[in-house]
């Protein structure tokens, strides 16, 4: 592998937050694989049956409200996604060594392609999550009336102002990340434009 194909995958790779599980590991492909229905990534679990069986699920299922934003979870053991990325590797080996050039642009397409439409998906989604903090911080002030005035009891009250924070908190978290994600796409972005201005200066040069 060379330097600058080693340089773009530690790139990608630091903009994946990795998050350990129940046993503090992380697996190699945790928030770098997609759900295939909703383009959220898909995190590592591990199955508390004393076995630790890693599977991965998508992270968009458990959203609150649960399964509004993905139908499943798709949960699907980490050994077989591996074992699956095996052959297609050797497949893209062999593809790799009879064209070069097509392949290496087939691969720029593609990425391109994948973080254009993450991109969208998560711009969407963070304007959802956005407006939905605001609406909850209206429902908080509303009901915090409510009680004063003797309107809501102080039981019902406490209840939906739990039920209001911890969504608030976790779409913060959400937003947060969203945000960091979109950040690192952009730097991306950046750095490939200057790549590619680097390359068709040299090879105006050399022509």
């Amino acid at each position: 592998m060379d330097q600058e194909t080693f340089d773009n995958v530690q790139r990608i790779r630091s903009n994946v937050r990795r998050y350990p599980d129940g046993w503090r590991e992380a697996h190699p492909l945790t928030g770098l694989m997609y759900c295939a229905d909703c383009g959220a990534k898909m995190y590592v679990h591990r199955v508390n049956n004393g076995k630790r069986v890693p599977q991965y699920t998508c992270s968009a299922y458990s959203k609150i409200p649960v399964g509004t934003l993905c139908p499943t979870q798709h949960r699907i053991n980490a050994d077989v996604v591996m074992e699956l990325i095996k052959e297609l590797l050797k497949a893209i080996a062999e593809y790799s060594q009879l064209n070069r050039e097509e392949f290496i642009e087939t691969v720029r397409k593609a990425q391109t392609s994948q973080q254009s439409s993450e991109i969208t998906r998560l711009k969407s989604r963070l304007s959802e999550a956005q407006k939905r903090v605001q609406d909850l911080e209206k429902l908080l002030c509303r009901i915090y009336e409510d009680n004063i005035l003797g309107k809501l009891p102080d039981e019902r009250y406490a209840v939906l102002d739990g039920q209001y924070s911890k969504e608030q908190k976790e779409l913060s978290a959400e937003i947060a990340e969203m945000e960091a994600e979109l950040s690192g796409y952009e730097e991306e972005k950046q750095w490939l434009k200057k790549q590619n201005f680097k390359n068709t200066a040299e090879d105006a040069y050399t022509g």
